[in-house]
């Protein structure tokens, strides 16, 4: 003789709350299944064994735990503050190391600039002096051969030779001084007669 039993009936729909599901399962396949079949975040299961050698049942009861029983809210506020505190605190950290490293660029670059300025006030100041210095030989040249030719002058007696080669002198030494006011002039600003 058979008996027949509905396994439906068995779990009682009407009795477990909406949070609980059942299954009953009959050597592995699955009898009865009542409750929200929804997978939720976390459940709690356990199962319970009836066991025949003739009809080996299992019962399993689930309880689907809501976030809002994992974290309840009144933690999960200063949870969520917190995290909205670090990543505030981590993007200012970040702003404050992106701006040091701009105000190091900019000082590096400050730095640079004085350098190659400083080089090129020096390399002006070469290209002056070597100006400077080929505009003065000439006529320290012609002082340095006309005193020389007026020393000679003087030893044979020839007062002629020898006043023409001061009147030399005496020009040499002018248009050196000429020069001088002119490289003066330049490098002040002000206008230079020529």
């Amino acid at each position: 003789m058979r008996l027949r039993i509905d396994a439906n009936a068995l779990l009682g729909r009407d009795i477990a709350p909406l949070n609980y599901s059942t299954k009953l399962t009959l050597n592995g396949e699955t009898l009865a299944k009542h409750g929200p079949g929804d997978k939720t975040l976390l459940s709690a299961t356990t199962s319970i064994a009836m066991m025949s050698h003739t009809q080996p049942l299992e019962l399993e009861i689930s309880r689907n735990l809501g976030i809002d029983e994992l974290v309840p809210l009144r933690l999960a506020v200063p949870l969520i503050v917190g995290w909205a505190a670090v990543i505030w605190l981590a993007m200012s950290h970040r702003q404050t190391r992106a701006e040091r490293r701009r105000h190091e660029t900019k000082a590096a670059m400050l730095k640079q600039e004085a350098m190659l300025a400083h080089a090129g006030r020096v390399n002006a100041l070469g290209e002056m002096a070597s100006g400077i210095a080929h505009e003065l030989a000439q006529p320290v040249t012609a002082v340095l051969s006309q005193s020389q030719a007026a020393k000679r002058a003087l030893a044979i007696g020839r007062q002629d030779i020898l006043a023409k080669a001061l009147d030399a002198n005496i020009r040499e030494a002018k248009r050196a001084g000429d020069i001088l006011e002119r490289m003066r002039a330049y490098i002040s600003g002000a206008p230079a007669d020529i």
